[in-house]
C-alpha cells in the first residue's frame, strides 16, 4: 500500500479539525492512497507540474473519457472515495477542496451520479467495432461498489477476494453512495484489511481502482 503521503494525510486532518471531522464530512479519515492526499502532495512537490494540469481523472472516469472520447465527470461513489466529496451533499467539499490544492475544483470538473450516462461511445470506436449505431456508456466505476450493488439484493452482506481483502455491507448509516440508488439517504460501508500483519479493518473503507466495470446500453 503507498505510505507516501502521510504528511499530507496529517495536514488535511489537522486543518479540518481531525480525522473524525474528516470523517464527517468525507466519508472517511485521511488515507494514504486517497486521490486528495496524493493530489495535495503533487501540489506541494512538484506546483508547475500540479499548475500545468487540466484535468484530473480517477482510474474510472479517465476509461469513460476514454470511451466517450471526452472529459466524463467522476461519479458520487468513486469520488466518496477521495477524501474530497460531500457525502450528505453529494458535491465537493469546498472545506476539503480548499486544504487539498488550489483550483482544485475546475480540474475535478463537476460530480455525475453513478446512474448518470457519461456520454456516447466515440466515433472512433463505433467505426473501428463496425456498429451501425453508437452506444451510450453509464459511468464508469470501481469493482467494489458494483459488486456490492449486485449482491445487495438477495444477500445483505458479502466478503469479495480479489487483490485486497474486503467486506461489503449494506448500511443505513454514512460511507458511500450505492451507484444504482437514487436515495440520498442510502449509503453503503466498505471495510478493507490492508495487509496480513495488520489483524485490524480499516474504516470507514478503502477501495482499490483496480477493476473497472461499466456498462454498455444500446439506443
Amino acid at each position: 500500500m503507498d505510505s507516501s503521503t502521510i504528511v499530507q494525510c496529517k495536514e488535511i486532518e489537522n486543518v479540518v479539525g481531525g480525522g473524525v471531522v474528516l470523517s464527517e464530512i468525507t466519508g472517511s479519515r485521511a488515507y494514504e492512497r486517497y486521490t486528495g492526499p496524493q493530489i495535495r502532495r503533487l501540489f506541494s512537490t512538484e506546483a508547475d507540474l500540479y499548475a500545468g494540469t487540466e484535468r484530473i481523472s480517477v482510474v474510472s472516469s479517465c476509461m469513460a473519457s476514454l470511451l466517450i472520447g471526452d472529459y466524463a465527470s467522476i461519479d458520487e461513489t468513486d469520488g466518496a472515495g477521495m477524501n474530497l466529496m460531500d457525502i450528505k451533499k453529494h458535491c465537493w467539499s469546498k472545506e476539503a477542496l480548499e486544504v487539498t490544492a488550489t483550483g482544485l475544483e475546475e480540474k475535478l470538473g463537476k460530480l455525475a451520479p453513478a446512474y448518470a450516462t457519461a456520454g456516447s461511445i466515440s466515433q472512433y470506436f463505433v467505426h473501428r467495432q463496425s456498429r451501425d449505431n453508437p452506444n451510450s456508456l453509464a459511468a464508469c466505476e470501481s469493482d467494489s461498489h458494483v459488486q456490492g450493488e449486485r449482491d445487495i439484493r438477495p444477500l445483505p452482506e458479502l466478503d469479495e477476494l480479489n487483490a485486497e481483502k474486503q467486506y461489503i455491507q449494506s448500511s443505513g448509516g454514512k460511507i458511500l453512495p450505492p451507484p444504482l440508488s437514487m436515495l440520498q439517504e442510502s449509503f453503503q460501508r466498505l471495510l478493507h484489511k490492508q495487509d496480513e500483519t495488520r489483524a485490524e479493518w480499516e474504516y470507514p473503507f478503502a477501495v482499490a481502482d483496480i477493476n473497472i466495470s461499466f456498462m454498455l446500453a444500446q439506443i
